[in-house]
C-alpha cells in the first residue's frame, strides 16, 4: 500500500509542474502583447489641441479682442508650450476670415508643416506616415465700433509623433 500512495504523489507532482508551466506561458504570451502593444492617439492628441486653441481664441462664440493684435503671440496667449509644438512632429494653422473671405490674420507653428498631407489624407488617401488632423470651420463674432461683424475662423490640427509623453501645457506657477 505504501507504494502505491507514492506512485500517486509522484503523478500529482508532475502534472503540479505542468500545469505551472502553462501558467506561466500564458502569463509570459499577456505580458508580451501587452508590452508590444501599439497605441496610435495621434488623433486624440490633434483634437486636444485643436480644443485648446479654439478655447483659447473664442469665448461665448465671441473672438477674443486680443487675437487681431499686431504683436499677438500665440504661444503665451494660449499658454502652449513653442518647444513642444515646434520640436516635435505637431501642427496648426490658422486663418480668420471676415464676411467676405478676406483673410484678416494667419497663423501657423514653426518647424515641420503637415497642411499638405491633411488635405491629402481628408480626401481618403490612407497611409501610415500620415498625420491625424483635425480641421474646423467655425464662425465666430466681433465687435467693430459697437457693431457685431461675423469672422470665419479656419483651424487646422495635425499629429505625426509616435510613443512620446508630450506636455502642451506650461506648467503653472503653483501647480
Amino acid at each position: 500500500m505504501v507504494n502505491k500512495k507514492k506512485a500517486e504523489y509522484e503523478i500529482f507532482s508532475i502534472w503540479w509542474f505542468v500545469v505551472l508551466a502553462i501558467i506561466a506561458l500564458v502569463v509570459a504570451v499577456v505580458v508580451n502583447m501587452y508590452v508590444s502593444a501599439e497605441v496610435d492617439v495621434r488623433g486624440y492628441e490633434s483634437g486636444i489641441m485643436y480644443n485648446q486653441i479654439a478655447n483659447c481664441f473664442i469665448q461665448n462664440g465671441f473672438l477674443k479682442q486680443e487675437v487681431l493684435d499686431n504683436n499677438f503671440d500665440i504661444y503665451s496667449f494660449c499658454a502652449l508650450s513653442n518647444k513642444s509644438i515646434v520640436g516635435s512632429n505637431l501642427f496648426f494653422t490658422l486663418v480668420l476670415k471676415n464676411e467676405s473671405g478676406s483673410i484678416l490674420k494667419k497663423i501657423q507653428s514653426e518647424g515641420t508643416s503637415y497642411f499638405d498631407d491633411c488635405l491629402v489624407s481628408n480626401m481618403g488617401e490612407k497611409g501610415a506616415s500620415f498625420p491625424k488632423c483635425v480641421y474646423r470651420n467655425e464662425s465666430v463674432y466681433y465687435f467693430v465700433n459697437g457693431e457685431r461683424k461675423y469672422y470665419t475662423m479656419e483651424l487646422m490640427t495635425a499629429s505625426n509623433h509616435f510613443g512620446v509623453n508630450l506636455n502642451l501645457m506650461k506648467k503653472q506657477a503653483g501647480k
